[in-house]
């Protein structure tokens, strides 16, 4: 961290790349859990561009609700695996990592009822929630 740091020219930049590394894919330290959004991931993709980091992240929750109710009704199986797996990709770009690992587990499962959809598209959501509710939370600082 203190290579990063010291490559960084003024104090702003030290410090909102200190906050970054210590935000990103670390483990909550309230609850032991990975954080919902890689920071440092998103800062990489990004080249550090905040406002393109920021625009990203919107577009992630947006498109995160329209691949979800997607999924929700899928009636076959090539449009239940075309919207998971743009929520994969949509949630990999930005760093959610675990949205998605959800997304790519109901991408590969073969759903034979309904019952079966609607629990997988049930943990897709909680995920999604959780990690839109991150979104907010970093645009609320």
């Amino acid at each position: 961290m203190s290579q990063v740091v010291e490559s960084v020219e003024n104090q702003e930049g030290a410090m909102i790349a200190g906050n970054v590394l210590r935000s990103s894919r670390l483990k909550n330290p309230c609850t032991d859990a990975p954080r919902p959004i890689d920071l440092v991931h998103l800062s990489k993709f990004t080249l550090g561009n905040r406002e393109l980091e920021a625009e990203l992240l919107g577009l992630f929750k947006s498109q995160s609700h329209i691949y979800l109710d997607r999924m929700k009704l899928a009636e076959t199986e090539e449009e239940w695996v075309r919207a998971a797996h743009s929520l994969k990709g949509s949630a990999r770009a930005v760093g959610a990592w675990i949205v998605g690992d959800i997304s790519e587990r109901a991408e590969q499962t073969t759903c034979d009822t309904s019952s079966e959809r609607h629990a997988l598209v049930g943990d897709v959501r909680r995920e999604v929630d959780l990690t839109n509710r991150y979104i907010e939370d970093l645009f609320a600082e």
